[in-house]
């Protein structure tokens, strides 16, 4: 059930304001937290139609606006439905016995019916509150646009786990219901520039537009950690966490001097990845993973669309891409990387460098591959050596047709335009470090951003080309 309501102002095309109301309710909550009121509030002030604002070809449009609303959310399907109610029970989880004696367990057995997952009767709705201030202009008899804005999202109750409740609470881990108490921040600017022209029977026009997102984890429950930095809460939404790489080891004296690696039963060779010791300690452990890298969701977002016009031709050009993002290479996709930068086995001698490879002048760049369970690795732990640039600019789109008007035929029909065309999509990327596992960036799983999460699922983009008619009557 849900009521809305809207109320819009227009005075003159001068100030314009508008009040949206909605009263939302769902059945994924309990009784008595059902509803939620989530309002908005928008004002924009146009000076270019004041009286006093000169009338000049430099600036011929000006808004200025802003607004102010509240979003509730309540798909929680992901993670089950009815969230307020407990998952039942499990039946036949084992037996036990009624007593001992003399050591031997004394008959009947019992079937045990153990507690299901437990239900939270407080999950209520997730709540977005989103602010913007913005302008537009035209400059130039309107040949040059520009459209500005600032953003803040502030979004609470996100349902997460309790990550700080002990064993003694008697309940596994497993079957505690999440709770809203999440908090995260999401600020920015979008900025979107345009010119149009017409130079004798030539008309053109250049656009572009770039955003800026930067985004943090206000609250998360976790138990915290020594080190700040090791902390999910603080850092970006999708931030990866890891150890530091530090080239490899190239000579036996720095294998001799190398701090305690855990990860590896302390069992390094040659062509080993070096990680630092970022807490001093002489030792390589969790202690010292940290925030690597970008977050999975790229910071920067780009487009550029130009436009040709010549009598009855037509051309346009689309390119797109991001900047300041990263994706962790999965295990499943290790053996693509080693093949990609030559020979799987190239490096290795048995499965090690040698003193004698090293010697000969040959250059560590990779490490060695050596998936053998029965040999300490620690070249595979999540370290930012796995973390690759999700970076890519693309020729996203090119479309070039031919319109025919006034015909002959065409007026025997009653046709009033005939447009032929051809487009591609997909068609090349100039930058994509992605490319060697055949990963395209905009389609590429970057969920896979936890600490031992290392595998991901992909779908490549596939490269589209059509051609048509369009045909007016």
């Amino acid at each position: 059930m849900g009521l809305v309501g809207r109320l819009t102002y227009n005075y003159k095309e001068r100030y314009q304001a508008e009040l949206n109301l909605g009263y939302n309710g769902t059945e994924n909550f309990a009784e008595g937290r059902r509803f939620g009121f989530f309002p908005a509030y928008s004002v924009g002030w146009v000076p270019s139609s004041e009286a006093f604002f000169p009338k000049n070809k430099y600036i011929t449009f000006l808004k200025f606006r802003g607004s102010y609303g509240e979003l509730g959310n309540d798909q929680f399907n992901s993670v089950r439905r009815y969230l307020f109610l407990p998952n039942t029970y499990n039946l036949n989880q084992g037996t036990y016995y009624l007593g001992t004696s003399n050591g031997i367990d004394l008959l009947p057995r019992y079937n045990i019916t153990t507690e299901g997952v437990l239900g939270n009767p407080l999950v209520t709705w997730e709540r977005s509150k989103k602010t913007d201030i913005g302008m537009e202009a035209r400059f130039f008899s309107d040949k040059l646009s520009m459209v500005l804005d600032f953003f803040k999202e502030d979004r609470d109750n996100i349902l997460g786990n309790l990550g700080i409740i002990p064993a003694t609470f008697g309940v596994p881990s497993g079957n505690i219901p999440p709770v809203n108490i999440g908090v995260t921040q999401n600020k920015g600017y979008e900025l979107s520039l345009g010119w149009r022209d017409q130079i004798g029977e030539v008309n053109y026009g250049i656009n572009g537009a770039i955003s800026y997102t930067k985004n943090k984890v206000v609250f998360r429950s976790e138990a915290p950690f020594a080190n700040e930095w090791q902390n999910a809460t603080g850092a970006a939404i999708g931030q990866y966490f890891g150890l530091t790489s530090d080239g490899f080891f190239n000579t036996p004296e720095e294998l001799a001097n190398r701090p305690y690696n855990t990860y590896a039963s302390n069992r390094n060779t040659l062509g080993d990845i070096r990680y630092k010791d970022l807490n001093g300690d002489n030792v390589i452990d969790d202690q010292d993973v940290s925030r690597i890298g970008y977050s999975n969701l790229p910071q920067y977002a780009f487009n550029s669309r130009v436009n040709f016009g010549y009598k009855g031709f037509d051309l346009s050009v689309l390119f797109n891409g991001t900047a300041r993002g990263s994706f962790y290479v999965p295990q499943n996709m290790v053996g693509t990387f080693f093949k990609a930068n030559g020979n799987v086995y190239q490096w290795q001698v048995d499965g090690e460098w040698t003193p004698e490879r090293v010697a000969n002048g040959e250059k560590i760049t990779y490490p060695r591959m050596e998936l053998n369970t029965t040999t300490a690795n620690s070249n595979f732990v999540k370290s930012d050596f796995w973390l690759k640039s999700s970076d890519f600019v693309k020729l996203k789109n090119i479309e070039i047709g031919y319109s025919l008007r006034d015909l002959k035929f065409m007026k025997a029909l009653n046709i009033s335009s005939l447009r032929v065309y051809a487009n591609g999509n997909n068609l090349f990327t100039f930058q994509n470090d992605l490319e060697v596992f055949g990963l395209d960036p905009e389609t590429s799983d970057y969920t896979n951003s936890g600490r031992n999460n290392n595998q991901g699922y992909f779908f490549p983009l596939t490269r589209v080309y059509n051609f048509g008619l369009n045909v007016q009557f």
